[in-house]
Formats: C-alpha cells, sequence, structure tokens
C-alpha cells in the first residue's frame, strides 16, 4: 500500500544533502585559485577527485533509493494498492516494511562502500537503480 513512502522519503533527504555537498565542493574549488591538478596527476591519485569523497557516494545511495521506490510506486498504482481507506493499515506497512526496505537499502550501500570496489558495474546509477529496485521488492516478498 504505501510500503514505498519511507523510501522516498530518505531518498529525498539524501537527495538534498548531496546537493548541498555538491554546492559546496563547487564553491570551494572556485575559491581556489591554485588550480594545479592536472589529468595526469588525479589518474596517478596526487589530487583529489571528486567522485572518491564520502559526499559523492550518495549519490548512489539516491540512485538506489529512488530507482526502488519509483518501481513499487508504479507496481502498487498498476496492481491498484495505493487507494486504501485504512490509515492505519498504511501506517503500519510504512512502519513495517517501509522500514525495512529502507534499512536493508542502506546496509547494502553501506556495505558497497565499504569495499571499496573499483568496479564500473557498482558506479552505474541505473546499475544501483535496479539493485535497489531488487533489494526492495525482495523485502516486500519477504515480510
Amino acid at each position: 500500500m504505501a510500503c514505498f513512502i519511507v523510501p522516498m522519503a530518505e531518498a529525498i533527504v539524501v537527495s538534498a544533502l548531496n546537493r548541498k555537498n555538491n554546492r559546496e565542493n563547487n564553491s570551494n574549488n572556485n575559491s581556489s585559485s591554485n588550480n594545479t591538478c592536472s589529468c595526469n596527476n588525479i589518474y596517478r591519485n596526487n589530487c583529489s577527485s571528486g567522485d572518491k569523497s564520502n559526499g559523492s557516494k550518495l549519490k548512489y545511495l539516491s540512485a538506489m533509493l529512488w530507482g526502488g521506490s519509483s518501481l513499487l510506486a508504479i507496481e502498487h498504482l498498476y496492481t491498484g494498492e495505493l487507494w486504501t481507506t485504512e490509515l492505519s493499515a498504511m501506517l503500519e506497512e510504512m512502519a513495517t516494511r517501509g522500514v525495512a526496505m529502507a534499512a536493508m537499502v542502506t546496509i547494502v550501500w553501506t556495505i558497497t562502500c565499504r569495499i571499496k570496489t573499483k568496479s564500473l558495474i557498482l558506479q552505474r546509477q541505473s546499475t544501483l537503480a535496479l539493485l535497489g529496485a531488487v533489494l526492495m521488492v525482495l523485502v516486500d516478498i519477504a515480510l
């Protein structure tokens, strides 16, 4: 019914934090007049690149949450589960399934950030959106 609302709310918060972090990074980069980083230095890890900071990893969590919650919203709309009159049933589902889905996606995101893999598969937002959707569907089926 409304289990996708909790991950969607988390996705809104994470997207806002990601935007704020990007604005701060851009203002810090624009204010520094010392622009000595070249392409060769970035590849040799002598300069910091944007993708290696912890704040830029928020875009991956955002993609996972938006992908999963949008897929569930479409699925609930298709099956007609969005229109329910019982508020207590909606709140119960949000508290059980919604929180479990958001927690599962966040835990998997944390694990992928800790692995520190250089895999291109884990850095593609479309793949992460699909991973978030699969995780949410699995939690929805399990509960």
